[in-house]
Parts: structure tokens; sequence; C-alpha cells
């Protein structure tokens, strides 16, 4: 920490920091698709809705292999943020380097790693995700019936 500070002044906390959006957005979006397209599958070929050791085993297969397609921002990014002190950061400087000294494969340096520490934060997420999606659902049904029968009350009045 303090050689962060001495070595870049407290912009060297934030190194690295932009390249972060490029790691997270493509994340949430592809572990989103995937469970998705994982789900979708699943019960088109099961023929009925997934049990939740099911969507949570989706969730963990998504999660992880979203972690795997998007390792090389996150290569990028840890890069930036422990490149010497001096060296000039971008994200197109840092991928140039990794391709010229380690081939494209660089890119994915820990994505197994990556992908089992991924995954039960992917089962969790889209465990909650369904259980907040069936109460939204069953808040909504609640609700719409009761407005029907208050409607139907009213009615009967007049």
């Amino acid at each position: 920490m303090s050689h962060a500070l001495s070595a870049h002044g407290p912009k060297g906390f934030f190194r690295g920091t932009g390249a972060t959006p490029y790691r997270e957005v493509p994340f949430y979006v592809a572990g989103m698709c995937l469970y998705a397209e994982a789900k979708k599958a699943a019960q088109h070929v099961l023929n009925r809705d997934l049990e939740p050791w099911e969507n949570i085993a989706m969730g963990a297969l998504s999660g992880g292999l979203a972690a795997v397609v998007t390792t090389p921002f996150d290569v990028m990014k840890t890069r930036m943020m422990t490149a010497p002190p001096g060296t000039p950061v971008s994200m197109q400087l840092i991928v140039f380097s990794i391709l010229r000294n380690e081939g494209p494969l660089g890119l994915f340096k820990g994505a197994i790693p990556r992908f089992f520490w991924i995954a039960p934060l992917g089962s969790m997420n889209f465990a909650g995700y369904e259980l907040t999606k069936k109460a939204m659902i069953q808040a909504e049904s609640d609700t719409t019936d009761s407005v029907h029968g208050k409607r139907t009350t009213v009615s009967s009045r007049g």
C-alpha cells in the first residue's frame, strides 16, 4: 500500500480502474445470456420447469463460463494495476505486450481458477435471481387478484 502511494501518488490506488467496466459489463451480459439460454435448453430437453438445484447448477455453469470468456479483460486489468512504476499503462499497450511476449493464451492466464472461483458466485446469484423473480410474480398475482376482487365487489353493488 505504501509502495503504491510512494511510487504513483494517490492515483496509484486507482490504476486499472478504467479497465474494470470492460471486464464487468461483458461478464454480466455473458452470464445472463448464458444462463437464459442454458435454462431454456434444459427446460426444452427435460420438458418441464427446472428444480431449484438445477437452476443453481445452470447458474454455476453460466457464471463460470462467463468468467472464462472475460478472463482476457481481467488479465489486462490486473497487469495495468501491477505494472512497475514508470511503466505506461493502457489496455492497448498491455494487450500488445501480452500477445507479443506470451501469445494469445497469455490473455487466458488464470481462466481455470477464475472459473472455479466465480462458479459458486454464479450459482448464488442466479438462485437469488430465480427466488426474487418468483416472489415478484407472486406479489403481482396477489395484487391482481385483490384488485379484481375489489372490482367484482364494487360492480356487484351497482
